[in-house]
């Protein structure tokens, strides 16, 4: 069941286009800029009506073709989008299950980051985060997707009860 409910919180992912790009989505965020200095993307220069081209560059493409749940798709702009997964939560130890009542338990477990290549990158104690300024760092994790990735398992402790569906989180 932890693992269910680890896996059911998805990959931690981030988000960019490629194209001619304009509007909400800026090229010139760090998100960008951190796949630009890997040399995955090339951020052309910005238009007169704030349009700025980007493309993959082939090593872009390569790495992306290397990564396990990357999602493409057009947008209304004929963009291409990306979702690329950083990483996911896995178990690591299922500590210690505490019976309450017949129909309530607590249990204690640990897990960890799980990273592909993508997610090492924007590891915010990595070289990668650590080479742009402390805003653009904190824009990183703040906005997208890079974490401490690669810190100690976290140890948590969590409320169950049991429902005619049997047993779910607490939320009471």
């Amino acid at each position: 069941m932890v693992a269910g409910i680890l896996d059911g919180q998805g990959p931690i992912t981030v988000r960019f286009q490629t194209g001619i790009v304009r509007g909400v989505e800026k090229p010139h965020d760090p998100h960008y800029r951190l796949f630009e200095k890997a040399g995955y993307l090339k951020i052309g220069k910005d238009t007169s009506d704030w349009k700025t081209p980007v493309s993959l560059t082939p090593k872009g493409e390569a790495f992306l073709a290397d990564l396990t749940g990357v999602k493409k798709s057009k947008n209304k702009d004929g963009n291409d989008e990306y979702a690329v997964p950083l990483a996911q939560r896995k178990l690591v130890s299922l500590d210690k299950v505490t019976m309450l009542s017949p129909s309530r338990a607590t249990v204690e477990y640990t897990w960890r980051w799980e990273t592909n290549k993508a997610g090492d990158m924007f590891d915010a104690a990595g070289p990668s985060v650590k080479a742009f300024n402390a805003w653009d760092r904190s824009t990183l994790i703040d906005k997208y997707g890079a974490h401490f990735y690669h810190e100690a398992p976290h140890r948590v402790a969590l409320a169950l009860m049991k429902t005619e569906k049997g047993w779910q989180v607490a939320t009471e």
